[in-house]
């Protein structure tokens, strides 16, 4: 006699981290028939829309998903012949993280880091020639978005240091010391290592028996996390306050409707403290302050106009400990 109940069971997938943002792979494949852009949230996704696994599409992703918090989906742009005015059709997509693939010791990398440079975004390189590291270098040390991994494994593991980070709140990480799951670490000495700090990048290696980032810096020498700080500060004032006169029918400008402005600037702040980028002071209290003219402090000509160009704001990163010298004493 068949049951009345029906039991069915599924292989369990871990879901992936809902993050601040995501990451975009980006690939440069002249046999595509044209250009492509897909989100996926699982590595099964990818192979049904033709990237098989032997791709670097396909090796860069499961890299990236199986790290410990790697993000709950990824974008892939897939370009015909390298051009950043393809990739400008989608910046204002919720992806961070751009991870180019296959070239990125190729001219395409140095171009594609002058191009980010001017956006919100930021660009993760994989480097497995030292020579080739020396010449990128010799193009981006100016620039603060780039971050660069050298390694010799040749699997993308920029991909790993994405996947590991890409899935955590902006602000409540710090680069150095991620740990990397399927790398080898590299086996270098102190002055080796120094080098390869020297010339913009970092590289993944051994710690306390932890598989790890070497440094957490930019091409630049900026911190990647000061960096992500300060975008996740500017984008979500911005789109906040957009959305007080999207729902509003009307933000008066009175004390009233400024007040809301700023409300929305101080909600922010508190939630960039909550996640660890604004320090604070002696007493527990978040070291950052906002500073909105009333309406009488306005000019008649800025009131015609409807322009409000008096809000300020103003915050104390709380940076990191990278490294520490700690002390004792021995009595015999």
């Amino acid at each position: 006699m068949a049951l009345d109940v029906e039991v069915t069971i599924s292989l369990s997938k871990p879901a992936g981290n809902d993050g601040t943002w995501y990451p975009l792979l980006f690939v440069v494949d002249s046999t595509a028939e044209t250009d492509l852009y897909g989100e996926y949230t699982e590595i099964d996704e990818l192979v049904k829309a033709g990237y098989a696994a032997e791709s670097s599409v396909y090796k860069a992703a499961e890299l990236l998903f199986s790290q410990e918090d790697a993000p709950a989906k990824i974008a892939v742009y897939k370009q015909k012949a390298f051009s950043t005015d393809g990739l400008a059709k989608y910046l204002n997509k919720g992806w961070r993280q751009l991870v180019l693939l296959d070239d990125t010791e190729t001219a395409n990398a140095a171009a594609l880091a002058t191009y980010i440079e001017g956006t919100d975004k930021m660009l993760f390189l994989s480097v497995s020639d030292k020579s080739a590291l020396t010449t990128l270098y010799e193009s981006v040390n100016t620039c603060d978005r780039p971050f660069i991994v050298y390694h010799t494994g040749g699997k993308n593991e920029a991909a790993a240091v994405v996947g590991a980070t890409a899935g955590l709140e902006a602000g409540s990480f710090t680069y150095k010391n991620v740990i990397i799951k399927g790398v080898e670490p590299m086996e270098l000495s102190d002055e080796e290592l120094e080098e390869i700090h020297a010339l913009g990048a970092c590289t993944i290696v051994e710690k306390a028996g932890d598989i790890v980032t070497s440094e957490g810096k930019t091409a630049a020498g900026e911190y990647a996390d000061i960096v992500d700080s300060n975008d996740y500060i500017i984008q979500n004032i911005a789109y906040n306050t957009q959305k007080v006169l999207n729902r509003s029918r009307k933000v008066p400008y009175t004390n009233a409707g400024i007040g809301m402005l700023e409300a929305e600037v101080q909600a922010v702040l508190s939630n960039g403290y909550k996640n660890g980028m604004i320090a604070e002071d002696d007493d527990g209290k978040p070291l950052y302050a906002t500073s909105f003219a009333l309406r009488s402090q306005t000019t008649e000509v800025d009131r015609a106009a409807r322009n409000y160009p008096y809000g300020k704001f103003s915050f104390t990163l709380s940076g990191a400990i990278h490294t520490a010298q700690i002390s004792g004493t021995v009595t015999v």
